[in-house]
């Protein structure tokens, strides 16, 4: 993995949530006081940390992100698109609380394709161990978020997964984050 500063820039590669779960998930933020505002939009991970595109000071390398949604593409056109059904909650240590998929196998089996053409890109820098799908919803204190989360109840929401975003910004999420490219799964795309 690349050694990095707070001026880095860092990228990631997510599924974008589609219109009806991202404003599931942004009433959520809103009705719960201090989860307004994220960097990037709602999603799940499928690679983060992945290459480091330039620093804040000099801007992204638009070549090197141009090469590298190239050999995304070219990696994603053997992924069949596939539907996603969040059904439940989960929480992290730390007070994270999530959507979790109901089959997680389709989004692990992604981010293994992907990590198996980017070896030195671990599911979260390695820190964590293997990767968990999931959707954040908002960061409570540690204490707080067990109770919240058994006060919620939930409608599954399904939503096909037909691409991903390639995206990039300030490494410590205190700007919005760029779209450097969306990149289909499937090969008639």
């Amino acid at each position: 993995m690349e050694a990095s500063d707070d001026r880095t820039l860092a990228s990631a590669i997510v599924i974008p949530a589609p219109p009806p779960v991202a404003e599931f998930v942004t009433a959520f933020r809103r009705e719960h006081p201090g989860q307004e505002l994220y960097a990037l939009p709602p999603h799940i991970t499928v690679m983060w940390p992945f290459i480091s595109p330039g620093t804040l000071d000099d801007g992204p390398d638009e070549t090197l992100l141009r090469q590298t949604a190239d050999r995304l593409r070219q990696i994603c056109r053997s992924i069949s698109p596939f539907t996603v059904t969040l059904d439940r909650y989960g929480t992290f240590p730390g007070g994270v609380l999530y959507l979790a998929p109901h089959d997680p196998a389709p989004i692990i089996a992604l981010h293994g394709h992907i990590l198996a053409q980017f070896p030195e890109y671990p599911p979260y820098g390695g820190e964590y161990g293997e990767l968990v799908p999931h959707m954040t919803l908002g960061i409570f204190a540690p204490e707080d978020v067990a109770a919240i989360a058994g006060r919620l109840t939930l409608e599954p929401l399904a939503f096909l997964v037909d691409r991903l975003c390639f995206m990039y910004g300030d490494q410590r999420f205190s700007q919005p984050w760029k779209t450097a490219a969306v990149i289909p799964l499937g090969a008639g795309r």
